[in-house]
């Protein structure tokens, strides 16, 4: 998980505007644990969102992009998917992006 928490970060750090805010919440939920990672940074539009997760998968795959190989979000899935959790994204191009991690009672023990 310590590898799903670092992937999330990292990319929030990476598009978001130098002096940006990013929250980390956590919350005990009644089945389970909810990690919310928040950013106010560029943002993506509803087609970049249902690709997020695809091996090498960029959202910004020009030149000038911010340095990557696009597998941080598949690979956190797959993580998060061993442990019977979810993993989505929220995003509003130019006002940032929400990454949910929702992990049952069961691997929290």
């Amino acid at each position: 998980m310590a590898q799903v928490i670092e992937n999330l970060l990292s990319n929030a750090v990476k598009y978001s505007p130098e002096g940006g805010n990013i929250s980390i919440e956590t919350r005990r939920e009644p089945d389970g644990f909810l990690l919310t990672i928040a950013d106010q940074g560029i943002g993506m539009t509803p087609a970049q969102v249902e690709r997020i997760f695809n091996k090498f998968y960029r959202v910004d795959g020009t030149n000038t992009a911010v340095g990557g190989l696009g597998l941080g979000m598949s690979i956190a899935k797959h993580i998060v998917e061993a442990h019977q959790g979810e993993i989505w994204v929220e995003s509003t191009i130019n006002q940032g992006t929400t990454s949910y991690v929702r992990l049952p009672l069961s691997d929290l023990s």
